[in-house]
């Protein structure tokens, strides 16, 4: 059985054989990297890459080698009797000590990469070739450090047309290793980005500077930071903010698809039961961004993700009178998520009822029951007769989106109500007449809701009033043939 040690002997040595042509003694070199076949492999190298990956094949080579032998060679150079008669295991000085040496051999031997003569490509002393050894040594920070004392002493010209690359690099390498948690020098690092940012100002590329500038914002911060720590960072960047959102926001609604198609049930849709918000100047922006996500969320009838953006901003938001027309659609949506949670009160407190209750547990039970259902069809009623989500008729883009909310959700609320109150009938007899004088507000023709109900492709018509016939039927269960006795006086 040949060693694995023997046949790396026989791989040197044939690497050496003068008579084999070069590209054979080179492959039979690179097979077996190590200190002896190094000058067959550097024959080879042309470019600064080449030699690097010849010294880490050797480094690692070599490494793997010696920690064989400290196992007695493994089972290919002594079979069972290796695996039987293994050595102990070096005591955690030893251990240590050898490692200390070893990265000393290692870190001496890949300097030498910096001064190495290169026949093709990039020079040892380019830039990016003394980055990554930088890199591979971990004399990362000794490396920014540098190239920010060559921005301020003004080593670097900015009109050279490596300048903006450079400064890209450096950048991104700053932000990348934050990024991962790795330390880095904060001086150094500002004005890095600081450089970056004044390319970025020359070419025009204002957005990109605001994204850059937020990076560079967050990331300085901790994962535990809190929220006054968030607050007074982005301070610094109030502008900057701004304009990122701005992007971010147009960018996003570029990238979401239009909403067209039939308007979404909301019932069936339901799931189970930003920067610009910390600093009081861009209350403004965050309230006209706010308004366009909330349109595009209910219009999609997406009603629990637009009630989250809602408690997630700030409650300044809602004194803010100007622009009178969108503090007013801020308003109407804040009224309507205040509508849909006592709806969704009332629901609960009805799947509370059981029939183990006692006298005195149902009695408060219905109590609760009847005092959610009397606040939801209060403030049901008070919407519908108001001119929720009527704003100016422009037939522009938000125009049609607060058009397609009303369309959903007017249907939506009333029919909902309707369910609430029919389902109630039998603990609260009254409100199957409220139930049925509910149609009245709907037919009234001041407030039009049943144009809500007549758009081609939302809920129908029909689907509401045949809820309203089944409520008449169940007027007629206590007796007589008269259908409008349970709405008389």
């Amino acid at each position: 059985m040949c060693s694995i040690q023997s046949s790396l002997h026989h791989l040197v040595n044939v690497s050496f054989k003068p008579n084999l042509p070069n590209p054979e003694r080179i492959l039979y070199a690179a097979l077996a990297p190590c200190p002896q076949t190094f000058s067959v492999l550097k024959s080879a190298c042309r470019t600064w890459e080449d030699h690097l990956s010849a010294q880490i094949s050797i480094l690692c080579e070599e490494k793997q080698t010696a920690e064989m032998i400290k196992l007695g060679g493994g089972f290919w150079d002594g079979g069972f009797a290796v695996l039987e008669n293994m050595p102990s295991p070096p005591s955690q000085e030893e251990d240590a000590a050898e490692e200390e040496e070893w990265e000393r051999e290692a870190t001496s031997t890949l300097e030498t990469l910096g001064s190495v003569h290169v026949e093709g490509g990039p020079t040892a002393d380019h830039a990016f070739h003394v980055s990554q050894l930088a890199i591979i040594l971990d004399r990362t920070s000794s490396l920014l450090e540098t190239f920010a004392t060559g921005l301020r002493d003004g080593n670097f010209d900015p009109e050279s047309s490596e300048y903006p690359t450079m400064t890209r690099f450096f950048a991104h390498l700053c932000l990348y290793l934050r990024m991962i948690d790795i330390t880095v020098p904060p001086l150094a690092t500002q004005v890095i980005l600081e450089a970056y940012l004044q390319v970025l100002e020359a070419a025009g590329q204002r957005e990109l500077i605001a994204i850059r500038a937020i990076c560079d914002v967050l990331a300085s911060l901790e994962l535990t930071a809190d929220v006054n720590e968030r607050r007074l960072a982005l301070t610094h960047v109030h502008m900057v903010a701004v304009v990122t959102a701005e992007r971010t926001i147009d960018r996003a609604f570029e990238l979401l698809p239009k909403m067209k198609g039939p308007l979404p049930s909301v019932i069936a849709l339901q799931a189970t039961p930003s920067d610009t918000t910390f600093e009081d100047g861009t209350h403004d922006t965050a309230l006209e961004q706010a308004t366009v996500i909330l349109r595009y969320f209910l219009g999609a009838g997406r009603v629990s993700l637009a009630k989250n953006l809602v408690e997630m901003l700030p409650r300044e938001l809602a004194s803010i009178d100007q622009p009178e027309e969108r503090a007013t659609e801020y308003l109407h949506y804040r009224q309507f998520f205040t509508i849909w949670d006592s709806l969704d009160r009332v629901v609960e407190c009805q799947s509370l009822e059981v029939s183990i209750m006692n006298r005195d547990t149902r009695a408060a039970w219905l109590s609760d029951y009847t005092g959610l259902m009397d606040q939801a069809y209060d403030v049901i009623v008070k919407l519908l007769t108001s001119d929720w989500m009527m704003l100016d008729e422009t037939g522009d883009r938000r125009s049609r989106e607060l058009t397609r909310v009303r369309q959903i959700y007017v249907p939506e609320l009333i029919l909902r109500l309707h369910v609430v109150l029919y389902a109630s009938r039998e603990h609260v007899p009254e409100n199957l007449k409220r139930a049925l004088k509910l149609a009245n507000i709907v037919a009234d023709s001041r407030y039009e809701l049943y144009d809500d109900f007549l758009h081609l492709d939302g809920r129908r018509l029909g689907e509401y009033l045949d809820a309203v016939r089944r409520a008449t039927i169940a007027g007629l269960e206590g007796g007589g043939s008269d259908p409008f006795k349970v709405i008389m006086p």
